[in-house]
């Protein structure tokens, strides 16, 4: 009886720091992108570590994502203007395991508890665009949100 007691010791004394250990970690990164701009402006898109098909953001209903923590780098398109940012950095963001973005005329706008908003970029030229891949660039060119000469 004595060395089943001694089992249980040692087995509930890992359990509980198994518990402790995962309900102070997060496993992965939520974020949150809203429009937070006046209904009559033109539309809000972006394209996230260059994946397509291009994200339109509706005024009121958020974007939400769940992702692994990692740099996860935007491209994002008001009209003819543009901004390139980081969703998550994690030598700006740490461990903490949401990102609250708001899309605001004057640009983009960051929190980590959906409350307190601090900007984060502003709005672009158009040729700032042009850091954004070549596929990315094209299609925008082909829907005459952006020309440059050389995509004719």
């Amino acid at each position: 009886m004595s060395t089943s007691i001694g089992m249980r010791v040692p087995f509930l004394l890992v359990l509980v720091l198994v518990c402790f250990n995962s309900s102070t970690s997060t496993l992965a990164l939520f974020i949150s992108i809203s429009n937070d701009m006046p209904d009559d402006q033109p539309e809000v898109s972006f394209f996230y570590n260059t994946q397509q098909p291009e994200i339109f953001l509706e005024p009121g209903i958020p974007f939400t994502k769940t992702a692994n923590f990692g740099e996860i780098s935007c491209r994002m398109f008001w009209d003819v203007l543009c901004v390139n940012f980081d969703l998550y950095d994690p030598k700006r963001d740490g461990n903490n395991g949401k990102a609250y973005w708001s899309v605001r005329t004057d640009g983009l706008y960051q929190s980590y508890n959906n409350m307190n908003f601090q900007k984060r970029a502003s709005w672009k030229a158009p040729l700032m665009c042009e850091t954004a891949g070549p596929e990315i660039l094209h299609l925008l060119h082909a829907q005459g949100r952006i020309r440059t000469p050389d995509l004719a």
